[in-house]
């Protein structure tokens, strides 16, 4: 793949962050092993297991792709760079929940492998170029077309840690994230247990299904649960099992 001077295609940006990952998946691998018995068990000759790196190397660069979505470029044979829109590089995750409730990479293997399980219907993961997909994506199927098979790129400026230090980068961002959205998910949780209990005194026969409905989609299941229960903290008949008697 070719690019301009001074930026670099995603494809090597990729390559670079698989090496990084199995690296880190080594040795996460065996310092959890040697504190577990004390024994450092893991497979030393041959590394961690090729799928789980290869899970993580995807979560590494959707991660990448999120956090600088907005400098990505896409390069045409002639050398000139445009701009995507933002649905060129939107995600679609097999379980969205199982992506989104891993802000950093999970330790045990299923759990690695299923973050790992997702895709952008308009690149391709693997050679990090523009693909068309099929046509339930709508009119921008018809707008990828003539960029097909284009490379991704981006500014060596705008990612200074690139090579040596990318990993990190995105590790530091990733932890960043992470504190930032629990912050938010704290403050969103409080408004939507409010909100329940508003919606509550307004019409008292809601049920959970009910409020599920109207305040849980798009949740997981465990993010639901905690967020019922601080509601039925707040009204504790709803919390009892069996039909709640007619005031």
């Amino acid at each position: 793949m070719w690019c301009p001077e001074g930026f670099v295609t995603l494809s090597e940006v990729s390559h670079v962050l698989w090496e990084e990952a199995d690296a880190a998946l080594a040795l996460e691998d065996f310092e959890r092993d040697l504190e577990q018995d004390g024994i450092a068990t893991m497979r030393i000759a041959t590394g961690p297991a090729f799928d789980e790196v290869d899970s993580y190397n995807t979560w590494l660069m959707v991660r990448f792709l999120e956090f600088f979505r907005d400098q990505i470029r896409v390069v045409a044979p002639s050398g000139a760079l445009h701009r995507l829109a933002p649905v060129v590089l939107s995600v679609e995750a097999y379980d969205p929940f199982d992506f989104n409730d891993y802000p950093t990479f999970p330790t045990d293997r299923e759990a690695r492998l299923r973050v790992g399980k997702v895709e952008l219907p308009f690149v391709d993961l693997n050679a990090m170029t523009i693909r068309v997909p099929d046509s339930k994506h709508g009119p921008w199927v018809n707008s990828v077309r003539p960029i097909e098979g284009f490379p991704l790129c981006i500014a060596l400026n705008e990612i200074p840690s690139y090579p040596n230090k990318i990993y990190d980068k995105l590790v530091e961002l990733c932890e960043r994230k992470r504190k930032g959205d629990r912050k938010a998910r704290t403050h969103k949780h409080a408004e939507l247990v409010a909100a329940m209990v508003e919606a509550h005194r307004s019409t008292p026969d809601l049920r959970k299904s009910g409020f599920m409905a109207r305040f849980g989609v798009g949740m997981s299941r465990a993010a639901w649960e905690a967020l019922w229960k601080d509601f039925t903290r707040e009204v504790p008949a709803l919390s009892r099992p069996g039909r709640r008697p007619k005031s």
